[in-house]
């Protein structure tokens, strides 16, 4: 029988955050995973048109609605990033 945290880990590591989880504990780069979201979300491919040229206020306003209209918490990814092994940087 497995034990009901292994079960919880085992959930949460098939979610696409547990996903994005892993990529990111592995080492990819912030940039690297965001190109993997877009490759394989349509709605993160239709997104590109509205970033490109933008100032940083009007990405992050980008950023919190696309991740309302997914049913993403933006606070854990960023709080998530902030966490990585790299620190949410690329270096």
């Amino acid at each position: 029988m497995m034990n009901p945290m292994d079960i919880l880990q085992n959930v949460a590591s098939n979610s696409p955050i547990g996903r994005m989880m892993k990529k990111v504990k592995a080492g990819n780069s912030p940039q690297a995973l965001m190109q993997t979201m877009i490759q394989q979300n349509p709605n993160m491919n239709r997104a590109i048109p509205f970033i490109q040229g933008k100032k940083p206020d009007q990405l992050r306003t980008t950023f919190y609605n696309l991740c309302q209209q997914s049913g993403i918490d933006p606070q854990a990814i960023i709080q998530f990033c902030m966490n990585s092994p790299n620190g949410g940087s690329n270096t």
